[in-house]
């Protein structure tokens, strides 16, 4: 199932299953041959069997979401202060080693949160959220540089730091 529909279900589980239900009785009562026992059983047995896998489903990404969250914000923290220095401080300065190693470490952080939330185990409204936080660091010329040369390679699961020449607030790819 794709991400959307995934989140979709997990917001409205309760309207799909009275839509599903309402459904099931129509073709129950409107045709001969469903007007069984066993179609009403039978489908009312799998519909709430499958309410029951996305439910549970729900609750388990909730708590993968959740073991995420908390992983890439105490991650995140770490390099905070580090990574306001850059940004805060001279733009005409290169990049040191420790600063690049720095930026190496955000920027996978970055891409890992990027690959969670395309995979759906990140909700929207928190990528957003991190995406947006990512621009502040984005308007640094110096990271700016050195995310160009990263892109070079190829090795952040399709992830782009959000450039804020090319990128008006709060529009990205879903």
């Amino acid at each position: 199932m794709t991400v959307k529909i995934k989140h979709w279900l997990f917001e409205h589980h309760l309207a799909a299953t009275g839509l599903a239900v309402a459904i099931i009785f129509v073709l129950w009562f409107s045709f001969d041959s469903l007007n069984t026992s066993a179609f009403l059983g039978g489908s009312l047995a799998s519909l709430f069997g499958f309410v029951h896998f996305v439910a549970k489903q729900h609750f388990d990404e909730t708590q993968l979401f959740r073991e995420l969250f908390r992983e890439f914000n105490l991650r995140y923290d770490e390099l905070n202060n580090d990574l306001n220095e850059i940004v805060f401080g001279s733009q005409d300065a290169e990049l040191t080693e420790k600063e690049k190693l720095l930026l190496f470490d955000y920027f996978n952080l970055c891409a890992e949160e990027y690959l969670y939330f395309k995979k759906g185990f990140i909700f929207p409204e928190v990528w957003t959220a991190w995406f947006n936080g990512m621009r502040v660091f984005a308007s640094s010329r110096r990271i700016r540089r050195l995310w160009k040369d990263e892109l070079k390679a190829n090795s952040y699961y399709g992830f782009q730091m959000p450039l804020c020449e090319e990128c008006p607030l709060n529009t990205h790819k879903y």
